[in-house]
């Protein structure tokens, strides 16, 4: 990390510490690989609410394991939030979180695009910038609603990416945007997790070049776009760790 961002994440941080909790989105499909070890440099585990997001992309019974993982760390509030979660049912938990202040201060935080602006969408009413590419929000939003003053964190805090695996399944979450190469095997990767290949998926999606052969670099886009975007739905890249 360079120094100049390192100030800038040194100054979020400070700046996100001064909630009294705070809801730590993770992606439903990939809860390990987009949770980082250092948000709880941020907060304590006591003071943090683990948000399964989009989790009505899998299902969400087989998220047990991973909330009996987050457990083991010491976070002990979890909630699920997925595109037809109500606004009340968001705030009647926020609502449930005790704080000695009258205006209960929460911070949003998480990787690049895994749904924070969303879920602080749903539950002000008011509108967010929002994108399909990580890093969308720029500087952290204080926003009074109601009894709450809420922080929407931007992207830059990224989680720290341990293995090429992780690296793979966070692109195809589009939580990171590396090269075209590295967008090629996740893509590949993906596909065989899925139990095809690449060439497979271009023919089943009709991507055929000059000579009536599979366009792959195409299928390599599209393949993670409809991942991302939630049109391959059920999947858990993640596994429980032994």
């Amino acid at each position: 990390m360079s120094f100049n961002k390192k100030k800038v994440v040194d100054k979020i941080s400070t700046e996100l510490r001064k909630a009294d909790w705070a809801l730590l989105l993770v992606d439903a499909r990939v809860p390990f690989s987009s949770f980082s070890k250092k948000f709880m440099r941020i907060f304590f585990p006591s003071k943090t609410v683990i948000v399964f997001s989009k989790v009505d992309l899998i299902s969400s019974s087989s998220l047990a394991p991973f909330k009996n993982f987050f457990s083991e760390l010491g976070f002990k509030k979890f909630f699920k939030l997925s595109l037809k979660t109500h606004s009340k049912v968001i705030l009647n938990f926020l609502n449930s979180l005790p704080s000695k202040s009258f205006f209960k201060k929460i911070s949003v935080i998480g990787v690049p695009n895994v749904g924070k602006s969303t879920l602080l969408s749903k539950l002000t009413n008011l509108s967010f910038e929002r994108g399909n590419s990580p890093g969308v929000t720029k500087a952290i939003r204080w926003i009074r609603f109601k009894k709450f003053i809420l922080a929407d964190s931007p992207g830059v805090l990224v989680p720290d990416i341990e293995s090429e695996e992780q690296l793979y399944k966070l692109t195809c979450c589009k939580i990171v945007n590396p090269s075209f190469e590295i967008k090629e095997k996740a893509a590949n990767w993906l596909a065989k997790f899925l139990g095809t290949t690449l060439e497979e998926y271009a023919l089943s999606k009709n991507l055929i070049k000059s000579g009536n052969t599979p366009d792959v670099n195409a299928a390599c886009l599209k393949i993670i776009e409809e991942f991302s975007s939630g049109k391959i739905k059920g999947v858990i890249l993640d596994r429980i760790p032994n």
